[in-house]
């Protein structure tokens, strides 16, 4: 099935612009709220308890074994994604994109074993921005990783 997935950008609005947004995108969507993603850390969360929607919490428990938390998972999700051609970015945003995309890396393993990626204190540090747009892609790999979660009608 071909879908496309738009971006839109409300970086420092207040949360009930952030909410009003979501909610009339999800209804002219039809797109359930239940079905809707929020990065839960951070301001997210009163986005989270206005919409009643799914949250999602970066350093929760990983999908699969093998990763450090929940948001190892679907980076390394997202390069499996996109080294199989089944992700690709036609977006006035690509040039972001690729940019921050291209920041994450593979991190050393440690004792525990478990996969992880740069943190984004560390990529501030670096790179002087946030990976916004890469994280907004990476969580919405949690649907590839649960792909069973929520009920799902195409028109």
């Amino acid at each position: 099935m071909d879908y496309t997935e738009k971006f839109i950008a409300l970086k420092h609005k207040p949360i009930n612009e952030v909410v009003d947004t979501i909610r009339q995108l999800a209804e002219s969507n039809g797109v359930r709220l239940s079905n809707v993603l929020v990065d839960e850390d951070g301001i997210g969360g009163g986005a989270v308890d206005f919409l009643k929607c799914k949250g999602f919490l970066n350093g929760s428990k990983a999908v699969r074994d093998n990763y450090m938390n929940l948001k190892c998972d679907c980076y390394f999700k997202l390069g499996e994604l996109i080294t199989t051609n089944a992700i690709t970015f036609e977006s006035t945003y690509k040039d972001t994109i690729v940019k921050e995309l291209e920041m994450i890396r593979r991190e050393k393993i440690d004792s525990d074993g478990k996969l992880r990626v740069t943190n984004k204190e560390d990529l501030k540090k670096r790179f002087g921005m946030s990976p916004d747009f890469a994280d907004a892609i990476m969580m919405r790999c949690f649907y590839e990783l649960k792909k069973n979660f929520g009920k799902y009608a195409f028109g």
